[in-house]
């Protein structure tokens, strides 16, 4: 909410939405920043899924950005086969997390540290519990 909210203070913030018959089946939440359009959130109704609102809307956003000016739409996240429908190319990410020195947030960091094993053990322990 705070990205969001700074973001809409400087008119960076994009909402777009695809409309058929007065009901809402696509949507993307997204910030203009430098003449680069990011895409942080899109989503679709999975009623209209064979017609394909996401793609629709994708490529009106990418029309929508090439007659605006905008040198690039960033498909941000994990590569999925949809994106790679619309990529030029692909840029390698990296993850960074900050924690603060106060209790909850060291509870946090432990449990991301912890997730992977203890994820680990419980998948063992299923199968050593169907196996008997």
């Amino acid at each position: 909410r705070l990205l969001a909210r700074a973001f809409h203070e400087r008119g960076e913030l994009r909402f777009s939405r695809l409309i058929v018959d007065g009901e809402l089946i696509a949507f993307d939440l997204a910030l203009l920043h430098e003449r680069r359009y990011y895409l942080l959130k899109t989503a679709y109704h999975e009623g209209w899924r064979r017609h394909g609102p996401g793609l629709t809307l994708r490529l009106w956003t990418i029309e929508h950005c090439f007659e605006s000016g905008v040198d690039a739409q960033e498909l941000l996240g994990s590569h999925t086969e949809w994106k790679r429908l619309f990529s030029t190319g692909q840029r390698e990410y990296r993850l960074f997390r900050a924690y603060s020195h106060r209790p909850l947030s060291l509870g946090r960091y432990l449990y991301r540290r912890a997730r992977p094993t203890l994820r680990s053990a419980y998948r063992r322990v299923r199968r050593r519990d169907r196996s008997e």
